[in-house]
């Protein structure tokens, strides 16, 4: 009588030494991200009609299927294996996912904002509703890949992946506006617990 809901676990094995790890980052690393960010939930903002009316149909479209839609980085993440020293994909939120990555090596990502790669339609968005800014961050569901590439194999990253930091000593993330100033988060993304 109500709404049906599915869960699906799946399960498989990986060669030997062919795992990407969220551990494995080394300082000096750069930190790389896939696609465009920002996309899945400034879609489900628009879904809630959060986004300014000027929006155009097509821009909403667009952020909406990413949101309903996305397409897990397979692919890539194969290509990356080898490459990358560590690798998880952005489901949390950028800011909260690099702080797992960070984490598990007890290292500090420091990322540059102005850096971040951007949709046209999630730049819209941004510029008609500056407040969405904030979900480039924190908003999760993108399912695009977060990386960290030691300077030996950066000439074997894809194009379609873009640098948006380093690997430094210390913990926890550091996100620089366009001034180098470091930016104040209240709210990180999604927290499982």
């Amino acid at each position: 009588n109500g709404p049906v809901s599915f869960s699906l676990t799946a399960l498989g094995t990986v060669p030997a030494g062919k795992t990407l790890n969220r551990s494995g980052e080394k300082v000096g690393d750069t930190i790389f991200v896939s696609g465009t960010l920002g996309d899945s939930a400034i879609g489900l903002d628009a879904m809630r009609g959060k986004p300014d009316a000027r929006l155009s149909s097509e821009d909403k479209e667009y952020l909406q299927q990413r949101y309903l839609l996305p397409q897990p980085r397979v692919a890539l993440g194969q290509q990356l294996i080898g490459v990358a020293n560590a690798c998880m994909d952005i489901s949390d939120g950028l800011l909260q996912d690099m702080e797992h990555i960070c984490k598990a090596s007890s290292v500090m990502g420091e990322i540059e904002a102005q850096k971040l790669p951007l949709s046209e339609a999630a730049s819209h968005a941004i510029e008609l509703s500056p407040e969405l800014g904030m979900r480039v961050f924190t908003g999760g569901d993108d399912y695009e890949l977060l990386f960290t590439v030691p300077k030996d194999k950066l000439a074997s990253v894809p194009e379609n992946c873009t640098a948006i930091g380093v690997i430094k000593e210390g913990s926890g993330v550091n996100i620089l506006d366009e001034r180098g100033q470091s930016m104040i988060f209240t709210h990180k993304g999604y927290n499982h617990f």
